[in-house]
């Protein structure tokens, strides 16, 4: 299905877990759970799926040596490259693509997964459907229907200036996948006109340079780690699978 594509993923884990509000300090990606690193449970995802090729990840520049470490400890063969994360989430996605491209990947002829590192719970098939989505389309965008009600609100987020048609919305995920070669481009476009790091994301930032985008379906289940609820529910989600198979079971 997607003969003739190299497939990287360029990993950013540059985050100081800031919202999480831990006395340790300790980067959110670093929490364990089970006595394992979320990074490592994110890892897993690329690193057992047959279809990726390789991982180039971007980290906190005070964490690049427990991250190599990390990377031994496992036995991921896949990580080809541990390099310093941005100011920014965007600029840590860049550089992790910028490693690629340092290491020889042929930028035309590759797709490139984009996500974080505190997102653990990526299934194999919504893997699939994103490839086959960029294969098809040149992007594909991970996403679920919304299922709450979205206001727009004033500008000063005190009321509710509009209730926009909630069949309509939907909540961007990641992966984020394009060509390597157009992700660089959209990067460098962002550099040249000085936006570098203004973006929320890679969707956010393709669809302002005037590209067009197409949505892949997502899970729920497919959690974004950013506040301490967040850590309990993947607790207990791994917890209920002691076979260790549950990115593929919430399916």
């Amino acid at each position: 299905m997607f003969s003739g594509k190299h497939v990287i993923v360029a990993l950013f884990a540059g985050g100081v877990g800031s919202r999480m509000r831990r006395a340790d300090k300790i980067p959110k990606q670093f929490i364990k759970v089970n006595g394992k690193e979320i990074l490592a449970y994110t890892l897993d995802c690329f690193e057992q799926n047959p279809h990726i090729d390789e991982i180039y990840l971007a980290t906190h520049p005070d964490w690049i040596e427990a991250t190599e470490d990390l990377v031994e400890q496992y036995g991921y063969t896949k990580v080809k490259t541990v390099t310093e994360g941005g100011a920014s989430a965007q600029e840590s996605a860049y550089r992790a693509l910028v490693a690629a491209e340092a290491a020889g990947v042929n930028t035309g002829e590759t797709i490139a997964l984009i996500s974080d590192g505190v997102r653990p719970v990526i299934p194999d098939a919504l893997i699939e459907r994103c490839l086959a989505g960029v294969v098809e389309h040149g992007n594909a965008i991970t996403s679920i229907p919304a299922f709450e009600t979205v206001a727009i609100t004033t500008p000063d987020g005190k009321m509710v200036a509009d209730v926009p048609d909630r069949n309509l919305m939907y909540v961007l995920q990641a992966p984020q996948c394009f060509n390597l070669d157009t992700a660089l481009a959209l990067h460098r476009q962002s550099i040249e006109r000085g936006e570098m790091g203004t973006f929320i994301d890679h969707a956010h930032m393709a669809r302002t340079y005037g590209h067009d985008l197409h949505l892949v379906a997502g899970i729920r289940g497919n959690i974004k780690l950013t506040v301490k609820n967040d850590i309990q529910q993947f607790e207990y989600l791994v917890s209920k699978h002691p076979n260790g198979n549950y990115r593929n079971e919430i399916e």
